[in-house]
């Protein structure tokens, strides 16, 4: 999995000068069939999303339910929702919605399950 993150927050932050500054981060991360790995991933989301704010975060709640839902709140007011949901008879999948003060941008992907395992 850390090839794969690597790869998605430089893939999504070259992209990022285009909007910035950002204002929210939707992330919806659909990669395991594994429950007990949902909340490393959700993890790793909400730190990817600090980073594209450039922000850390002020308050942070959590709801699980078919998944983790995180809703983070950061200290210059932007916010990110963070999903992390099983994959189950569905292929892995990303999907990242960024809104800026200039623009959108939207990054989908369908990650190799072998990335995801390492």
């Amino acid at each position: 999995m850390n090839a794969y993150l690597t790869w998605l927050e430089q893939s999504v932050a070259a992209r990022l000068a285009e909007v910035a500054p950002v204002v929210f981060v939707r992330a919806h991360l659909q990669w395991t069939t594994d429950a007990g790995r949902l909340e490393a991933i959700s993890e790793a989301g909400c730190a990817m999303a600090g980073r594209w704010v450039n922000a850390k975060p002020a308050r942070r709640d959590a709801m699980r339910g078919g998944g983790l839902q995180v809703l983070l709140e950061f200290e210059r007011g932007q916010t990110a929702m963070v999903s992390s949901e099983l994959a189950l008879n569905v292929e892995p999948q990303t999907q990242i919605l960024i809104v800026g003060q200039h623009g959108t941008v939207r990054f989908d992907d369908f990650p190799e399950p072998e990335w995801l395992a390492k």
